[in-house]
């Protein structure tokens, strides 16, 4: 699953750049390409178009780095050494391990350069056909149309992978189709790392693109199981406006690292977005389910974090669900025997195993857990559907909770809130409903404790709303680093990220880049 193709080894930025030709490595500069080479043919727009849907999906669902971001946030737990679990779950923790060697590696490297490979062959789909290059008459759509819905599909992918750059590392390259122009015609022109924020913002520009977009589009997207088998919805403009403006609003609410940063979004934008999003109050909202297929077509994080024998909840979920439970697992009969909660969903998502803990406890008998998430056991390696049922990305019921947590935030109508928190927290979890009368600060904690039960396994969020909720342990890594790999072909020292005594790390630029000491 880890498997290099040319582009993979190539320097981020120079595949980037080059995304079209990586089966000719032989360029005299990779940082100054000639425009031409990244211009796509007009039969190609479709096909690659659409190819960047599986990538971007594939990458945001696999093992890397979501295995390891789950463990960091306390709510999934394992000991084991796959994917950077082991080594993020150590208390008190440590550094992220950058270095190019050894399978942690991929924690970094894995998203860095998937994200990288996807944005290339969005950047050429775009820049051709603001080149002039359209797509072929097509029916229903007349050839400009057509171009209009690859445009459209491109421009997703795109902001798509600059928006898990912005959410994963402390800093990243921002390239698009503009930038490949740019230094096709300025070859001196040189590339910098940008901070989050101006990764953040740069995604957060390419959406409201996308929704402009969508928003005026008279065309269909043809063949819309060939983007993504998507379930229960069609993949037209409507639908991906909608779509757009709930990624929008998950960027501006998972961008921040802390509490404080939580506190400075536009919380009023938040809403708006999340309001035009993939839910709304008359009811034709939809989720965003993709059918398995168990091959080219599933989700790891569902694989995996649904399969007792991989990982495991950790017992601050539990203590969570019955603050009678112990919030760690330190082998006491308390914490071997089975849970006792009010909330419904104890029983319906989760599985307690009677047979005790699984892994090694001489690393750490803290990682270990009697608990594992079921809700989505149908789609895990164990099953036997494993990796064919419909895997679930982003729920209606995360936006509905964006826009809860929006009006409180921005000091909305609390009563509205609350009735957003009350459609899973009475429905599914039996719990009291939440009213306006309970006040803001109470409401939000309704909100973080109905994100963690009903969200949980679904795109690997579980790390952003521990970083800006401020419910890390001290010393957790809050991004990640630049992989090493890429640090050591740009002749940059390598840092890493984390460890104890450690502070936020905003990231910087790419040639200032000099600190020995662990930072988050």
């Amino acid at each position: 699953m880890n498997a290099l193709n040319k582009c993979g080894r190539v320097l981020a930025v120079a595949a980037v750049l080059l995304s079209t030709a990586c089966g000719d490595l032989d360029v005299t500069n990779p940082n100054a390409p000639d425009a031409d080479r990244a211009r796509v043919g007009s039969s190609e727009l479709g096909a690659l178009a659409r190819g960047t849907w599986h990538r971007w999906y594939r990458y945001s669902t696999d093992v890397d780095p979501w295995m390891a971001t789950g463990v960091a946030a306390d709510a999934l737990t394992s000991n084991f050494g796959n994917f950077g679990m082991r080594f993020s779950n150590v208390q008190p923790r440590i550094p992220y391990g950058n270095i190019s060697g050894g399978t942690d590696q991929w924690t970094a490297r894995y998203p860095w350069q998937e994200s990288y490979g996807v944005l290339g062959v969005a950047n050429d789909v775009i820049g051709s056909i603001k080149a002039g290059v359209q797509a072929p008459a097509a029916s229903p759509n007349t050839a400009v149309q057509e171009t209009e819905a690859y445009h459209a599909l491109a421009l997703f992918t795109q902001a798509a992978s600059l928006t898990q750059l912005g959410l994963i590392f402390d800093q990243a390259f921002v390239v698009d189709e503009d930038t490949v122009a740019r230094i096709s015609a300025e070859p001196s022109v040189a590339l910098e790392l940008a901070p989050y924020p101006a990764v953040v913002s740069a995604a957060h520009a390419k959406w409201d693109a996308l929704i402009s977009l969508t928003s005026t589009m008279t065309g269909t997207i043809t063949s819309p199981q060939e983007v993504m088998p998507t379930v229960g919805w069609d993949l037209d403009p409507e639908s991906l406006n909608k779509l757009a403006n709930t990624m929008a609003a998950r960027l501006l609410a998972y961008a921040p690292r802390n509490g404080a940063e939580t506190a400075a979004v536009s919380w009023g934008q938040v809403l708006t977005y999340a309001e035009n999003g993939i839910t709304d109050r008359s009811g034709a909202g939809f989720d965003l389910f993709v059918q398995g297929n168990g091959s080219n077509w599933f989700s790891y994080i569902n694989y995996y974090g649904n399969e007792p024998s991989w990982l495991r909840v950790d017992h601050r979920v539990i203590n969570a669900m019955d603050p009678s439970f112990p919030a760690e697992f330190d082998g006491s009969a308390a914490s071997l025997a089975e849970a006792n909660s009010a909330d419904n969903r104890y029983a319906s998502d989760f599985g307690w195993d009677d047979g005790g803990p699984i892994g090694d406890p001489l690393r750490g008998v803290y990682m270990q857990s009697t608990h594992w998430h079921s809700r989505w056991q149908d789609h895990s390696r164990f099953a036997a559907t494993g990796a064919r049922t419909p895997a679930p990305y982003i729920l209606g019921t995360e936006n509905n909770l964006l826009i809860a947590e929006a009006l409180i935030r921005s000091g909305g109508d609390l009563g509205d809130a609350a009735t957003l928190i009350n459609l899973t927290r009475v429905t599914r979890g039996g719990l009291p409903a939440a009213t306006a009368g309970e006040g803001a600060a109470t409401l939000l904690e309704y909100v973080q404790y109905e994100r963690l039960i009903e969200l949980m396994n679904t795109n690997g969020l579980e790390l952003w709303d521990a970083r800006r909720f401020d419910t890390v342990q001290p010393g957790t890594w809050r991004h990640l680093p630049v992989p090493a790999s890429e640090l050591e072909t740009l002749g940059m020292d390598i840092y890493s990220i984390g460890g104890p005594g450690a502070e936020l790390r905003l990231g910087r630029a790419a040639r200032n880049i000099r600190t020995a000491t662990p930072q988050y």
